[in-house]
């Protein structure tokens, strides 16, 4: 179950089209060591960022958790410079290294999405989530696998889909999975990172109100309950004006902002329960208490994942499905796994639903 303890910290709102990119991002991390403190203070050990670039959320799992950013959220715009100079490597980048100092003083695990550019390939750039150890050491990294091209948000300008996979992330703390932002609309990447094994899954994300308001309550609450897991949905707040205007590609005016970022963060459980959402005009830490038994608990009550298992040859489309990358791939999975239902499944119908022993536990 989530305990909710109402600690609000609003940092000051970093300008985030004023200054020079070295003082930007000096700043940025100046305010996110200030958090980091504040948030140790109250015996949190995981530490996560809203998507590329923003600000923050804090969890508290059986006392772990948080985030931080450091860029303006440009992908939209369409511009690249001077946007593109806050890339950096994902491995020994000034952020990751940043985030590792403050990983291994706090004893936390720090999820620090960035900018990647990747120097090995190319200088391509990737939407990247960096996970670091609370010892310091770099865990890997998630690249994002589903690119909006929605109204204001098509970010392929910038990058492309991720080549990752859904990897989770073996912490002292529990196994955790980071599903950036757009990728909270595809309930099947939720599956993924849940089937790799996650018992926490992030989603930082940088969203405006009327693009996403209504769906932002439901989605990553609905994705907790349905694959057995805790979930943060995390989300930035404020507005950004752009001197250059830009179009959406839809024929209407060209406008200077992509509309205000809600913020709204939480956290929620496996049993559907949730905290309270941050606040939509100031940024925040939210501190939660959870208990990770109650994934396993409330998956052997429901098991909604079993039926994946009464298909026909369920080791061939098992397999198939926990090596899946791209967008495209997962919907020929999703379409493959409904034509392979067996015709009299017994999982067809509520009045079938299967007799799991056992039921929650007491602890």
């Amino acid at each position: 179950m989530l305990s909710e303890i109402p600690r609000m910290i609003a940092p000051p709102m970093i300008l985030m089209q004023h200054g020079l990119l070295d003082d930007h991002q000096k700043q940025s991390h100046n305010t996110a060591a200030d958090i980091t403190f504040k948030m140790r203070c109250t015996g949190t050990c995981f530490l996560s960022r809203s998507t590329a670039f923003d600000f923050p959320l804090l969890l508290r799992i059986l006392r772990k958790l948080h985030a931080t950013g450091a860029m303006p959220f440009a992908f939209c715009t369409r511009e690249k410079l001077p946007w593109t100079e806050f890339a950096e490597s994902a491995e020994d980048g000034l952020t990751t290294r940043f985030c590792q100092k403050l990983a291994k003083k706090h004893n936390m695990v720090v999820v620090s999405p960035i900018l990647e550019r990747d120097d090995v390939h190319g200088g391509t750039l990737w939407n990247t989530a960096v996970v670091i150890s609370n010892s310091g050491s770099v865990l890997g990294k998630s690249r994002k696998n589903h690119i909006p091209r929605i109204g204001d948000f098509n970010e392929s300008t910038y990058y492309m889909e991720g080549n990752t996979g859904h990897p989770v992330f073996q912490t002292q703390f529990g196994r955790i999975a980071v599903n950036i932002c757009f990728g909270r609309h595809h309930p099947l990447n939720w599956l993924m990172y849940s089937l790799n094994g996650a018992e926490i899954i992030f989603n930082p994300s940088a969203t405006t109100g009327e693009l996403s308001e209504s769906l932002w309550p439901i989605e990553a609450r609905n994705a907790a309950i349905a694959n057995h897991c805790f979930t943060c949905a995390i989300n930035r707040v404020g507005t950004e004006y752009y001197v250059n205007a830009f179009t959406s590609g839809d024929g209407g005016k060209a406008h200077h902002d992509l509309g205000y970022f809600y913020g709204s963060s939480y956290v929620a459980a496996p049993d559907g329960s949730r905290t309270p959402g941050l606040s939509r005009t100031q940024d925040g830490l939210l501190v939660a208490e959870v208990d990770l038994n109650l994934c396993r608990q409330v998956g052997d009550k429901w098991s909604f994942k079993v039926s994946l298992y009464s298909l026909k040859k369920p080791g061939q489309f098992a397999n198939f499905y926990m090596t899946l990358n791209g967008p495209y791939m997962l919907v020929f999975v999703e379409f493959k796994l409904l034509l392979k239902m067996k015709p009299s499944s017994p999982y067809d119908s509520e009045d079938h639903t299967q007799k799991v022993s056992g039921g929650l536990l007491t602890s």
